[in-house]
């Protein structure tokens, strides 16, 4: 059916049998014997008329036949790569809606299986149960937004595969780190068999309905619903004495909750990826993964808590969800290959040494909604250049930029009444500050060893500068040209 649609669609070779006949005629191929002298009259006219008007006929007769080919063998040519994806490619059956389902793989040789979101303008949905077993040349699959539902085993046995893909706009399956998962990450449909899982080594328990099990090449699962137990020392990790083994996590399940020190030394774990159920991640969860290099934090997380990612040394891209209210102290402390992070509008508290000893920040933007930054926030980020302090800041505790040796400029902004002790001391580098009028006083060693400071931009007067009280240890500040009833500059 769909060839003979092919062959006939579009006026194709139907039109041109019906030119060729014209030609034909106009040439006087085609006859018949009149049957009676007044039926002989009309042909003689009609023969008369063809013969004086021969000469155009036949061009009008060349273009259609020109134009009707080439309308043949445009549809044809384009109608091959539907060929090529439908019949040569795939084994598929229309189902009674009217859509698609893939069967199986005709062309064993293919090693990147790109799934059609259509066949002859049917959309595909569904992939069967075992469709693709066996095909051992399949390196990697990509899944279209098309697909609804994927059989159990379809792809058991690719011994090759290694990446599942899936399209972002799927609104039933998503990947991460080429594994195959429902939307929400909760459920593991398919791990590629040729990431070569292995045999399971070790398996226990982890909450009160969660299980795992780590299997030969490193990867460890868990899965169950639930929250996970939290751990108060590292030494009753349940998997702490194959810790070192452990390359990366997945779950498989509606987990709740990631518990205290939970991954806490799995220096050679790599990747993770954490379901959308995830509503909590323990502190220390992840602390000292010195060889995880990114990390998701699923939308219904609102705190990260204390020393989450403290150690990561190798971490070099996290997203935050926009339902993130609190980064707790030490959570990205000594993360030294940060060098951007992206601080959702609705954090509104920074904690102690959040993201102390992150060397290679060199920017990032505290958002409107931040009121509260604690000591040592940003200290020792020696490369931090450039930073933002918003209005709504209202606290701002002692040592927050602490040897920032690249930070060039600071606006002290309305709504800071005291500058606590050692905020800005060691910033090298910093050759102008603006100072908002509400600071009342500024607390010992705060602008200390400033060594490039050459001028001060004071928003109030000369007189109420004097009124504020100034601690010792300020001396590169006080010394600094002081520009009085200077105006903030819009950023």
């Amino acid at each position: 059916m769909d060839y003979l649609q092919l062959l006939l669609g579009d006026g194709g070779i139907i039109g041109v049998i019906s030119l060729i006949l014209t030609f034909l005629i106009a040439k006087g191929k085609i006859t018949s014997e009149p049957k009676d002298k007044k039926e002989g009259a009309k042909e003689h006219k009609l023969s008369s008329f063809l013969s004086r008007h021969k000469g155009k006929l036949l061009v009008i007769w060349a273009v259609c036949v020109i134009f009707a080919v080439f309308n043949v063998v445009v549809n044809f040519m384009s109608s091959l790569k539907k060929v090529s994806v439908s019949q040569i490619e795939y084994s598929y059956s229309v189902k009674d809606d009217k859509t698609v389902c893939i069967t199986g793989l005709l062309d064993e040789s293919i090693i990147n299986l790109e799934i059609p979101e259509e066949i002859f303008g049917k959309d595909v949905t569904e992939i069967s149960d075992r469709a693709f077993e066996n095909c051992t040349s399949i390196t990697s699959v990509t899944i279209p937004a098309s697909v609804k539902l994927i059989g159990s085993n379809a792809f058991l046995n690719c011994t090759s595969l290694t990446q599942i893909n899936v399209a972002a706009d799927n609104e039933n399956y998503s990947s991460a780190e080429g594994i195959l998962f429902n939307k929400t990450k909760t459920n593991l449909v398919c791990y590629p068999d040729g990431k070569n899982i292995g045999e399971v080594v070790k398996s226990g328990t982890c909450g009160d309905s969660l299980t795992w099990d780590l299997y030969e090449s490193g990867v460890l699962i868990i899965s169950g619903t639930g929250k996970m137990m939290d751990f108060e020392d590292i030494s009753t990790n349940p998997w702490h004495d194959n810790c070192s083994d452990i390359t990366s996590v997945v779950f498989d399940g509606s987990i709740t909750a990631i518990g205290w020190r939970a991954f806490q030394g799995c220096n050679n774990l790599t990747s993770i990826v954490l379901p959308d159920s995830i509503t909590q991640i323990g502190d220390a969860a992840f602390s000292k993964c010195s060889s995880l290099t990114s990390i998701t934090i699923p939308d219904l997380v609102t705190v990260i808590h204390g020393a989450t990612f403290f150690g990561c040394s190798s971490l070099t891209d996290v997203i935050l969800p926009d339902s993130l209210t609190t980064l707790a102290g030490s959570s990205f402390h000594y993360c030294s290959s940060l060098s951007n992070i992206v601080i959702p509008e609705s954090v509104t508290w920074i904690g102690p040494y959040t993201f102390s000893y992150c060397i290679n920040l060199k920017s990032i933007t505290i958002p409107d909604s931040v009121s509260h930054i604690g000591h040592d926030a940003f200290s020792w980020c020696t490369s931090l250049a450039d930073v933002k302090i918003p209005k709504s800041v209202d606290v701002m505790e002692y040592g927050v930029f602490f040897k920032c040796t690249s930070l060039k400029s600071i606006v002290i902004p309305d709504g800071i009444s005291s500058i606590d002790h050692s905020t800005f001391n060691g910033c090298s580098s910093l050759t102008s500050i603006t100072i908002t009028k509400s600071v009342t006083s500024i607390n010992e060693y705060a602008f200390d060893n400033l060594t490039s400071l050459t001028d001060v931009y004071y928003t109030g007067s000369e007189e109420e500068w004097k009124k504020i009280s100034i601690s010792k240890g300020n001396d590169y500040l006080t010394n600094a040209t002081i520009h009085y009833n200077s105006q903030v500059t819009a950023e």
